[in-house]
C-alpha cells in the first residue's frame, strides 16, 4: 500500500442530540508500517445556503480582510488527508518521555497554513493511532483540569461553520476520549452556545429539556448569527413552525440559571416580548453582558418599557448588568434611558449608537461607574454643551478607551466650534478609538489639541470635518513650538511645519517628542480628500504647491526619481488604514498598477471601503491582544488585535462587542460593513 493509500471506516458523531455516521479516511505510513490517522469527510455534505454570519475576518489577509461563510469552500479529501499526514509526520511529536506534545502539535498545524486555533475541521489529536503503547502511558489524562481547559478550548467555535454541517467535531472527538476528557470537553461545549437556526435551537432545548443539568453549565446564550434568510421562509412562516418564539426562548433562559452573557439581535425582534426582557433583568442574576442590537420593531419597544414599569416601584434596585448594547434601538422611549441608565451602577461598556437617549439619562449614570467603551454616535437628542460636559467632569468618563460621539451632519450637529474648545484638552490619555465624525474641527485652534491626542489614539475619525490633506498629513510630522521672531509659515495650523527636507524617514524625535500612534484615519465625506490630492500634492508644507508624485496615468516605464506621496510612505508608520469615501476608492480601484507600487491597495465591505497598507515593518504596539508585546506581521497582515476591541482584529468597528468573540454574524455587519 502506498503512502498516500487510504481507506475508508465510518464513525459514528454526536451532532447535538443525535447521532451521525460519518465517513473518515484512514492514512498509513508505508515506511514505519503503521497507521498515522485519519481525516473525517461528511458522508452527507450539505447544500443549504450559509447563515448570516457572511462578516467574518480573515486572520491570513491585510488589515480590514474579511470572508464570507458562502465562499469559503470545505477541504477536499486528499488535501485534508495530505495536510493531515504532514502534521503527523513532524518529528516534533513524540517527546522523548513517550508522550505526544500537544502544544507543539497545534503550533505545527498553525505553520502549516490554511488551520486555525479555532477553525480546524480536521481530527488533529490522533495520537492513538500514531502509537498504541506511547498513548497507553500518556499523561493527557493525568494533566490537572485547568490544563486540559486550556488545550480544549483551542478548539471551540466562535463563529458557527457554513450550512449545517456538524459544528465543533474535534470538540465532539474528545468527548469520546476518556472519562476525564468527557467530562472536561462537556463544560467547555456547554459554556458557550451559538445557535445560527431555528431548526438547530429546536434541537438543542430538546435535548436541554431531557438533561437539564446541562443548562447549568451555560455561561453564553449566543443568537447573533440567527437568521431564516437563505431558508425560503417568511417571518410568518417561521412563526407557525415555532422552533424559536418568545416561549421557547424564555424556556431556554429558564433552563440556563447561570448564564452571564445573551447576546440577541434585530432577527429575533419579534420573539422579545416583555417576559423575556423580565427574565433577562431580574430573573438571571449572574447576567453581566446584555446585547440586543438593532431590535427596533414596535412591540420591541412597548416590551422594553412594560419590561421596565417595576423599576419605578422600587427606587433603590439595581441590575447587575455591565456590559450593555442597545446599537440602533432608536424606538425606545426617552423615558425608558432616564428609568434604566440610573440602575447600571456597575457599567462597564455602553453602546446606544442611534438612540432617543437624552442629555438627562446621559447625567443620570452613577458616579461610581467606570465606563472603558462609550458608543453615543448618531444620537439626535443630545447636545454638544451637556456631552461634553458630562465627558469632562463625571467620573464615570474618566477610563474611556473607547468613544464614539459621531453624528450625520445632514441631520443633526452634535460638536460645534465652542464645544470641542471644552471637549479636546479633556480627554484621557487612557483613549485609544476616538471618532469625532461630523464635529466642526477649527484647524487654527484645534489642530494642537488632535496632536496631543494622536500620541496616544491609534484610531481617530475625522469624517465630514473639513479637515485639508495638510492637516491630516500633519499628524506624521515632528512639530515645533512657534518662534516669536518668525512668523509661522501656516495661517491655519497652532503648530508650524518644519520643512520637507528635515521630514525625512532619518528623523530622530527627540526625548520630549512622542511619535504619532494612529493606524486608522476616517476620512470620508471631505472634499478635500481626494484621489489627486493623495497622489499628487507631495509636499509636507500647507502652503506648498508643488506636485511631485507621478501621474498615476503615465505612460513612462521608468520609477525612477518618482517619489512616493508623503502621506503613503513608510515614514508615517504605524499608519495602516485610511477609510475613503466611495468616490475617492473608485478612482483609486482604477490605479491599481499604481496602488501596488506604493504598497497599498484598496478593500470594500459593503457601504464601506478603505485604503489599506499591503506592506510594512514590524512596529512595536499591543500586538498581543492584552496590552503588551510586539506587533507587526502576524499570519500576512499586521497583528490588529486589542483588549478594547473585544476579539476584533480589523480597524474602525461601528458597533462596541459586549462580550469577547471572533468578529461573525449580524455584529460583525453591524461594525464593518452598515
Amino acid at each position: 500500500m502506498n503512502q498516500d493509500e487510504t481507506t475508508s471506516r465510518s464513525h459514528i458523531e454526536e451532532v447535538g442530540p443525535e447521532w451521525k455516521i460519518t465517513d473518515h479516511q484512514r492514512i498509513y505510513d508505508k515506511e514505519n508500517g503503521v497507521e498515522i490517522g485519519f481525516s473525517r469527510v461528511d458522508s452527507c455534505p450539505s447544500s443549504r445556503a450559509s447563515s448570516f454570519s457572511s462578516v467574518k475576518e480573515d486572520d491570513q489577509g491585510v488589515s480590514q480582510s474579511f470572508v464570507s461563510s458562502k465562499s469559503r469552500d470545505r477541504l477536499s479529501e486528499s488535501q485534508s488527508a495530505e495536510r493531515l499526514k504532514q502534521l503527523l509526520a513532524l518529528s516534533t511529536l513524540r517527546r522523548d518521555d513517550g508522550f505526544v506534545d500537544l502544544v507543539s502539535l497545534e503550533e505545527d498545524a498553525l505553520s502549516l497554513g490554511g488551520l486555525s486555533r479555532k477553525s480546524s475541521q480536521v481530527d488533529l489529536v490522533t495520537s492513538a493511532e500514531i502509537s498504541a503503547s506511547h498513548v497507553s502511558r500518556s499523561s493527557l489524562g493525568h494533566l490537572p483540569v485547568e490544563v486540559l481547559e486550556q488545550i480544549i478550548e483551542m478548539l471551540v467555535l466562535d463563529v458557527p461553520p457554513q450550512d449545517f454541517a456538524p459544528r465543533n467535531v474535534d470538540l465532539m472527538s474528545c468527548l469520546l476520549t476518556s472519562k476525564k476528557m468527557n467530562a472536561v470537553t462537556t463544560n467547555i461545549l456547554y459554556r458557550q452556545i451559538t445557535l445560527p437556526h431555528s431548526y438547530i435551537f429546536s434541537k438543542f432545548l430538546k435535548h436541554l429539556s431531557t438533561y437539564p443539568d446541562l443548562g447549568r453549565l451555560m455561561r453564553r446564550l449566543d443568537l447573533s448569527h440567527f437568521t431564516s434568510v437563505g431558508l425560503g421562509r417568511s417571518r410568518e412562516k417561521n412563526s407557525q413552525i415555532r422552533n424559536l418564539t418568545s416561549d421557547t426562548l424564555l424556556n431556554c433562559m429558564d433552563l440556563a440559571p447561570n448564564l452571564k452573557e445573551l447576546l440577541l439581535q434585530e432577527h429575533l425582534e419579534q420573539d422579545i416580548n416583555d417576559d423575556v426582557l423580565r427574565k433577562a433583568f431580574y430573573g438571571l442574576p449572574q447576567l453581566k453582558s446584555l446585547d440586543l442590537c438593532g431590535c427596533y420593531a414596535g412591540s420591541f419597544a412597548e416590551a422594553f418599557t412594560s419590561a421596565l414599569a417595576p423599576l419605578s416601584f422600587k427606587p433603590t434596585f439595581e441590575l447587575e448588568i455591565e456590559n450593555f448594547s442597545l446599537h440602533e434601538c432608536f424606538t425606545i422611549k426617552t423615558t425608558d434611558f432616564e428609568l434604566l441608565l440610573p440602575r447600571l451602577p456597575r457599567l462597564k461598556i455602553l453602546d446606544l449608537y442611534h438612540t432617543r437617549v437624552t442629555d438627562k439619562a446621559l447625567h443620570s449614570i452613577r458616579d461610581t461607574t467606570k465606563l472603558t467603551h462609550l458608543n453615543i454616535g448618531h444620537c439626535s437628542n443630545l447636545t454638544g454643551s451637556e456631552v461634553a460636559s458630562f465627558l469632562a467632569e463625571h467620573s464615570a468618563a474618566k477610563n474611556l478607551v473607547y468613544l464614539n460621539i459621531s453624528c450625520d451632519t445632514a441631520r443633526h450637529r452634535l460638536f460645534e466650534y465652542h464645544d470641542l474648545d471644552r471637549l479636546l484638552p479633556t480627554l484621557p490619555t487612557a483613549l485609544r478609538s476616538l471618532n469625532l465624525g461630523g464635529a466642526q474641527i477649527d484647524p487654527a485652534t484645534h489642530m494642537a489639541d488632535l496632536h496631543r491626542l494622536s500620541k496616544h489614539l491609534e484610531e481617530l475619525g475625522l469624517s465630514s470635518t473639513n479637515l485639508s490633506m495638510a492637516d491630516v498629513k500633519s499628524f506624521f510630522l515632528p512639530q515645533q513650538l512657534p518662534s516669536h521672531d518668525s512668523p509661522s509659515p501656516s495661517s491655519n495650523l497652532f503648530f508650524p511645519i518644519i520643512p520637507p527636507s528635515a521630514a525625512t524617514p532619518t528623523h530622530q524625535p527627540q526625548p520630549s517628542e512622542a511619535p504619532c500612534a494612529l493606524r486608522f484615519l476616517d476620512l470620508t465625506s471631505n472634499p478635500t480628500i481626494t484621489q489627486p490630492s493623495l497622489f499628487f500634492d507631495n509636499s509636507t508644507s500647507p502652503t506648498s504647491s508643488r506636485i511631485d508624485a507621478p501621474s498615476p496615468f503615465s505612460t513612462t516605464t521608468s520609477t525612477a526619481h518618482q517619489p512616493t506621496p508623503f502621506l503613503l510612505t513608510p515614514s508615517t508608520s504605524p499608519l495602516e488604514v485610511l477609510e475613503l469615501s466611495a468616490p475617492v476608492l473608485s478612482s483609486l480601484k482604477s490605479t491599481h498598477a499604481t496602488n501596488k507600487r506604493y504598497g497599498w491597495l484598496v478593500k470594500e465591505l459593503g457601504r464601506r471601503g478603505w485604503y489599506v497598507r499591503e506592506k510594512g515593518s514590524a512596529d512595536v504596539g499591543e500586538g498581543n491582544g492584552n496590552g503588551s508585546g510586539l506587533g507587526g506581521m502576524e499570519g500576512g497582515r499586521r497583528d490588529g488585535a486589542r483588549w478594547w476591541k473585544m476579539g476584533a482584529r480589523s480597524w474602525g468597528m461601528r458597533k462596541v462587542p459586549v462580550v469577547t468573540a471572533d468578529v461573525g454574524g449580524f455584529y460583525g455587519f453591524c461594525m464593518f460593513r452598515k
